[in-house]
């Protein structure tokens, strides 16, 4: 069955300043304690780099380096999204947009610095966020004042990415102003985030790793409760609660 549902957003996205996007590892965000890592894109124009830093115990950073991401931001002080750099699981491959050159960019996470090991088309315009759950990746393309869209890639064993063939979906229409991409808990749908409209939109996932495409809303009554929780759980991750 082919499914999408759309709710109301509670509030628009917060955005970040200083930097396009942040990213945490070891556990910063879930426990606020122990050594870990913190990534941040620069958005730039004329290059985007990966400025990287460790945690220490205490909180406080050093800074680890500067990396190229092979691509190109847009040089706006703020990105308005969440998820433009996202870590995995397992703490060893760090994803990043290139917004301004339509472009995934993809880092080995070392401990002392990243390496790059791949770079991909997004398959749309202004990539600014990306979701993970085991091998596959989606990423959210913005569109600007055209149309935005989702699509998919497997993530090979060495975090290469592969465009899925005909993963590529829709939004819910023109300049939508798509804010975050984020798999559910269990993998199971995908929810975007669309500012301009104030909707929710969800998508089912099937057993091919494929996103159904838009449907009547009125079909996926059945998965509401468990997609508003996870939208709610978004919104607080969002204004940093």
């Amino acid at each position: 069955m082919k499914r999408k549902n759309r709710m109301k957003l509670l509030a628009l996205l917060g955005a970040l300043g200083a930097f396009a996007a942040l990213t945490f590892a070891g556990g910063a965000l879930a426990a606020g304690n122990g050594p870990g890592g913190v990534y941040a894109q620069t958005n730039d124009a004329a290059g985007n780099q990966v400025v990287a830093y460790s945690r220490a115990a205490d909180g406080a950073l050093t800074l680890l380096g500067r990396y190229d991401t092979g691509g190109l931001g847009t040089s706006r002080t703020r990105l308005s999204s969440q998820g433009s750099v996202e870590l995995s699981k397992n703490h060893r491959w760090l994803y990043v947009t290139n917004v301004g050159s339509n472009e995934i960019s993809v880092f080995s996470v070392r401990r002392h610095g990243l390496t790059l090991v791949d770079k991909v088309a997004s398959g749309g315009v202004m990539p600014n966020s990306v979701t993970v759950d085991g091998s596959l990746l989606y990423v959210l393309n913005n569109g600007g004042t055209g149309a935005g869209n989702i699509t998919g890639f497997r993530i090979g064993h060495g975090s290469e990415l592969t465009q899925l063939p005909g993963s590529t979906r829709p939004l819910s229409g023109l300049a939508t102003d798509p804010a975050q991409v984020s798999f559910t808990p269990d993998g199971h749908s995908l929810i975007v985030t669309e500012k301009a409209t104030n909707l929710i939109d969800t998508y089912s996932v099937d057993s091919a790793r494929l996103c159904d495409r838009p449907h009547d809303p009125r079909l996926v009554r059945r998965d509401a409760v468990r997609v508003r929780l996870h939208a709610q759980r978004l919104l607080r991750r969002q204004r940093g609660v």
